[in-house]
């Protein structure tokens, strides 16, 4: 199952501070070089000295994590394609009216990690 990508999982950790994840990205620094080496691997995995990981979150953790509503005003989350990206929002019960609270990206889990996001800079999580 794919998962969010670093960049992405490095900002909801920071944020949310999930870490029971079954999946984790390694970034692997060796000696005085400059670059990183990152990988997903599983996260039995043992640290060494040269290396951090972020817990990389899947779909079905992130939909765990997110509310089924977010008030009266809203239908339940609602995650799938929209031509040839995913798309995680919460419409409104007027369908008349556009919803704020959607992302759009290439996978599902990057499309509920930055809903993840919205809805806590809204306040909403």
């Amino acid at each position: 199952m794919k998962c969010t990508s670093l960049s992405l999982s490095k900002k909801l950790y920071k944020t949310f501070g999930w870490d029971r994840t079954d999946k984790s990205w390694w970034i692997e620094q060796w000696g005085d070089y400059d670059s990183e080496v990152s990988r997903y691997a599983h996260k039995e995995e043992e640290d060494d000295a040269n290396s951090v990981h972020f817990p990389a979150y899947d779909t079905d953790y992130l939909l765990d994590k997110l509310p089924r509503y977010i008030n009266e005003s809203t239908n339940e989350l609602i995650l799938g394609r929209w031509g040839s990206r995913w798309r995680a929002c919460y419409m409104p019960i007027n369908l008349g009216h556009y919803s704020e609270l959607r992302q759009e990206a290439d996978t599902p889990a990057e499309a509920l990690g930055l809903l993840a996001l919205k809805l806590k800079e809204e306040g909403m999580l």
